[in-house]
């Protein structure tokens, strides 16, 4: 029974990795607060980038959440008693206070000390998903990109198998991580 309740493994939900630099803020609050900010702005971003209507609907203790509009993806604007909820369509992120310890050489060439938003935790790891309806033909891929694009080059948007449909609404089977709006895929060269 216990199972119903526990949160998807690591690698079975998307999640937000990055490696702020501690010149960036001058406490782990600081951080957390820069980062959901960095995440606002690249969110307002992509939106923009792609023609959709967006404004924040929430913004507290680490939460965010940007309703987006646009007619060709079926994402209706809320109407008062017409619209629900579930046929909106929104992004969502949650960023938590990030700990302290030293990068790995990817990030920077060599290792130094950051700030790192992990995503190991059960249920406090960074986030970033899309809400959408079942009606809406967003394709998830590309604005996952979109956004990815527009955030600093030390974040790492990574996207489970199954979570992520394209825009003729097939479900990308395998994981990758976004960097800057390019995919890095999990494939290791024959030797």
């Amino acid at each position: 029974m216990s199972e119903l309740v526990e949160p998807d493994s690591h690698g079975a939900r998307n999640s937000l990795m990055a490696w702020m630099p501690m010149t960036d803020a001058a406490t782990a609050k600081e951080a957390q607060l820069k980062f959901l900010s960095h995440v606002k702005d690249s969110v307002g971003a992509a939106m923009d980038e792609v023609g959709a209507e967006h404004e924040i609907i929430y913004d507290k203790n680490g939460t965010l959440v940007i309703q987006f509009i646009k007619s060709d993806w079926q994402c209706p604007a809320y109407q008062a008693g017409v619209t629900k909820a579930e046929d909106l369509c929104r992004v969502r992120a949650k960023i938590f206070e990030p700990h302290t310890a030293a990068s790995p050489a990817f990030i920077t060439g060599t290792e130094e000390h950051r700030y790192i938003f992990s995503s190991g935790h059960g249920r406090k790891y960074q986030r970033l998903n899309l809400l959408i309806s079942d009606d809406s033909t967003v394709p998830q891929d590309k604005l996952y990109a979109t956004i990815s694009k527009h955030l600093p080059e030390w974040t790492y948007l990574y996207l489970a198998p199954g979570k992520v449909a394209m825009e003729d609404g097939e479900v990308i089977g395998f994981p990758y991580i976004l960097n800057e709006g390019e995919a890095k895929l999990f494939v290791i060269p024959k030797a």
